[in-house]
């Protein structure tokens, strides 16, 4: 079963890749409507997390942005398709400007140590592809079940000078030792760790659990640290790659404070492109004792 589960979605992915952005686009947009309109269960979870971080907007505005995120995350997944199996023309036709890239430029040329702070927002994927051709990159890496799927993204992850290491111990000693060394990381920081590997930080001023890997490597290391996403741009264009400095309070040597500084980094991020962001991701899934679990269908 799992190895025609493999076939099938490798087919899935080579002929979506062959249709251009606008179209993959257009599907995104019309499967995302109906998802809305259909009251589905993803739905539902992008309004309760964007319920929980803008209290302040009305009712009728949350909607409205849980119907536009829901289209961009619809067309996130189909995009995933071009940038696996075609990661070539990903890189030279889908990467249309760039802001901010002094900073890197900048941090580059320090050779401290640079770790890249990069959120699921906009198309994560095709970070690598800009970032390929800048420097190269270590990041950490969770392998697909499916081995066909698994063996094409993994592919593409690796163009370049890039070197993925796996989400455990082994991976965070390579981390640590690519920055002693000046070299350059690239992490997703904001989803849950496992229970016992984290510690609760103020997300949208909602507590959230939160991995102290990035404070940790700060912590140890000389390394300087910046945010990056890929958003995307209107009219079926492409991506702007978006440098941006992280909130001073990530370098505090108190581990709260630094926590937060990387939750508010993230959130400057968000503040971007809010509709853009991976609001069907149950970020609240892990609550402080005596909270009520947000997600109940």
């Amino acid at each position: 079963m799992t190895h025609l589960k493999d076939q099938i979605a490798t087919l899935s992915l080579t002929l979506l890749s062959k249709l251009p952005l606008s179209v993959l686009h257009g599907l995104g947009h019309l499967i995302g409507l109906l998802l809305y309109h259909c009251h589905s269960p993803l739905r539902k979870v992008i309004l309760t997390n964007l319920t929980l971080c803008f209290k302040h907007l009305k009712q009728s505005d949350l909607k409205q942005l849980t119907r536009e995120a829901l289209i961009e995350n619809t067309k996130l997944i189909l995009e995933m398709s071009l940038i696996w199996m075609r990661p070539h023309y990903a890189r030279e036709h889908l990467i249309r400007n760039t802001s901010g890239e002094d900073l890197l430029q900048q941090a580059l040329t320090d050779k401290r140590g640079l770790i890249l702070i990069l959120p699921h927002l906009g198309n994560w994927e095709i970070t690598n592809h800009y970032l390929m051709q800048k420097t190269p990159l270590t990041a950490l890496y969770k392998p697909f079940r499916l081995s066909k799927v698994e063996s094409q993204v993994k592919q593409s992850r690796s163009l370049g000078e890039t070197q993925m290491v796996p989400t455990n111990q082994t991976g965070v000693k390579q981390l640590l030792k690519t920055l002693k060394q000046g070299g350059v990381c690239v992490i997703l920081p904001d989803q849950c760790p496992p229970m016992g590997n984290g510690q609760f930080t103020d997300f949208f001023q909602k507590p959230a659990y939160t991995s102290p890997l990035i404070p940790k490597l700060l912590a140890k290391t000389n390394a300087q640290c910046l945010c990056i996403f890929a958003k995307r741009l209107t009219e079926h264009q492409g991506f702007e790659i978006c440098i941006r400095n992280c909130d001073t309070a990530l370098y505090n040597t108190d581990t709260d404070q630094a926590s937060l500084g990387l939750n508010r980094s993230i959130e400057h991020c968000i503040r971007e492109a809010i509709t853009q962001y991976l609001w069907s991701y149950k970020r609240f899934k892990i609550q402080p004792e005596k909270h009520i679990y947000p997600y109940h269908q």
